[in-house]
């Protein structure tokens, strides 16, 4: 090291540190320069100042996401452009000259995000309506109906065998007429009952 060698104090301070830092990155270089090989601790240095720089304009611009029209995506993936155009609608993808490789991706083949939530969601409603079941406060459609032929279907049939068995009764002197009336009743009151039970359950 020349006459502009550093001067180390007792205390070291960051300042000393990295001025002794830049000389023996200067004195690697002017190794590097001799054309001597450079050890590995020596090559390690470089590349991390290497890895320090910031990427050239030229670098960004390679990296800039890629653009498709209509027509180029169409024969890049083999659809109609009309596929693409109803595709981009549906996800809500305002109409432009070029779009990135995300947006045609989505309108092809759908957002992979949204269609997670949505598995998601059903996965959340199918296991509370299991643990529902396991609590009894839901019984599956099978256990439903089974329920419903044996005890719903009994009284409907009581009902409407009312007018015939019970019209003598309710008018000995005119069981036809008693019979119709009874009829009517049984005929407005079972719409009536049905909604009431579905109401219910």
């Amino acid at each position: 090291m020349d006459s502009r060698a550093i001067r180390m104090s007792d205390t070291l301070t960051a300042e000393v540190a990295n001025k002794v830092l830049l000389a023996d990155v200067a004195n690697i270089l002017a190794k590097a320069k001799s054309g001597k090989p450079l050890t590995k601790y020596e090559r390690g240095i470089i590349e991390s100042a290497r890895g320090a720089e910031k990427p050239s304009a030229k670098a960004a611009k390679k990296t800039t996401a890629a653009r498709w029209t209509l027509l180029s995506a169409a024969i890049e993936f083999g659809v109609s452009r009309e596929t693409i155009r109803r595709g981009l609608a549906s996800e809500g993808v305002e109409q432009k000259a070029q779009y990135t490789t995300q947006e045609i991706c989505t309108a092809l083949f759908g957002d992979l995000r949204k269609a997670r939530a949505r598995e998601s969601t059903a996965n959340a409603i199918a296991k509370e309506r299991d643990n529902k079941i396991a609590d009894g406060e839901l019984i599956p459609f099978s256990e439903h109906e089974t329920w419903c032929n044996s005890v719903l279907l009994p009284i409907r049939q009581r009902l409407l065998s009312l007018p015939a068995s019970q019209a003598s009764r309710c008018n000995p002197a005119d069981p036809n007429f008693a019979q119709q009336a009874l009829e009517v009743w049984v005929n407005e009151s079972l719409p009536i009952l049905r909604m009431a039970i579905r109401k219910a359950v």
